[in-house]
């Protein structure tokens, strides 16, 4: 398939990296879920009030765990694919 689309199939290579998200502060990552993304914040949105704000506590708590310093320091996987161009 990657030949078809113009590419060397033979280059490509696939790791996974670990990186950090530098957050300012515990909330940071419920509100950019609620506000920025696509698919979890339509789940968020169709929650009661209530389930809202144990979703928000419990996500918040589970991020502290990852404080460093005057941040909160969270790993995440990032999956990298390079291909050549034939």
């Amino acid at each position: 398939m990657l030949e078809r689309a113009g590419f060397d199939g033979t280059s490509m290579s696939y790791e996974t990296r670990t990186v950090e998200w530098h957050l300012p502060h515990s909330d940071y990552y419920f509100e950019t879920e609620q506000n920025a993304g696509v698919r979890t914040a339509g789940i968020l949105l169709r929650q009661s009030p209530e389930t809202l704000e144990a979703i928000r506590v419990a996500i918040e708590n589970g991020i502290k765990q990852y404080a460093r310093d005057d941040k909160f320091v969270l790993p995440m996987a990032a999956n990298v694919v390079v291909v050549s161009k034939k």
